[in-house]
C-alpha cells in the first residue's frame, strides 16, 4: 500500500517539474497554431507560424556617400544592426541593402543611428516584413510579429488596400509586407504598405 502521507516530490514530479512541462506544452501547442476553439481564438486557431514573423529584407537610401571607403564604412555599422546578415552597399545610385540572418529578424529602428554614425545621411527606409495584421483601438491596423516583438503602424493606404488589410486583421493569416518605414522622432514606428501577399501555410 502507497503511504498516503509521502510528499508529491517522493513521487518524482514535483511542482516546478510539473509547471516547466506545462509550459513547455503550452508553447508547442502557440507556436504550431493547433486549432484551439476552446481558448476563445476568434478564428479557431491560436497562431500562425510565428518563425516566419521577422523584418527581413531592408533597403535604405545613404547620402552623401562619394567612395568605397566611405560603403566600407556604412556596411561596418549597418552589419552592427540587430537582427542583420549581411549587407550590400551599391556606391550608385547610394543605398544599402540589409538582409536578416536566418530565423532573425531587422530592428529597423537601429538603422538610421547606424547611417549617421557612419558620417552620412539616411534617405527612405523600404523594406519586406512578415506577420500579422491587427487592429488596435478599433481603428489602427497594425504588422505585428511575436519573436521580435516589432510592431508597425499601418499608414497611408488607399482605400482598396486598407479594407483588405482589415479583412486579414479577421483571419489571423501571416502576410508579406512591402513598403516604406516612416519614422517618428528617434523610432521607426509606421509603415506605408506598397504590396501585401498572404503567406501560405
Amino acid at each position: 500500500m502507497p503511504d498516503s502521507g509521502r510528499k508529491g516530490k517522493d513521487y518524482g514530479l514535483c511542482e516546478n517539474d510539473f509547471l516547466r512541462t506545462s509550459v513547455t506544452l503550452f508553447l508547442d501547442f502557440f507556436m504550431r497554431g493547433i486549432p484551439c476553439c476552446s481558448m476563445g481564438a476568434s478564428t479557431g486557431f491560436l497562431a500562425v507560424p510565428w518563425a516566419q514573423a521577422r523584418v527581413e529584407r531592408v533597403t535604405v537610401a545613404v547620402h552623401g556617400m562619394p567612395c568605397p571607403f566611405c560603403a566600407f564604412g556604412v556596411e561596418k555599422k549597418l552589419k552592427g544592426v540587430k537582427g542583420v546578415g549581411s549587407v550590400t552597399v551599391n556606391l550608385k545610385p547610394g543605398s544599402a541593402t540589409l538582409s536578416a540572418r536566418e530565423g532573425a529578424s531587422i530592428n529597423v529602428g537601429q538603422v538610421p543611428g547606424a547611417i549617421k554614425a557612419a558620417g552620412f545621411t539616411q534617405g527612405a527606409i523600404v523594406g519586406t516584413t512578415t506577420g500579422i495584421i491587427k487592429m488596435a483601438d478599433s481603428w489602427k491596423l497594425v504588422l505585428s510579429m511575436f519573436r521580435s516583438r516589432q510592431r508597425f503602424i499601418l499608414v497611408d493606404m488607399k482605400k482598396e488596400m486598407k479594407n483588405r488589410l482589415e479583412t486579414l486583421s479577421k483571419t489571423g493569416a501571416q502576410v508579406k509586407v512591402t513598403g516604406t518605414f516612416q519614422k517618428k522622432g528617434d523610432a521607426l514606428l509606421a509603415l506605408r504598405p506598397e504590396k501585401v501577399e498572404e503567406v501560405p501555410q
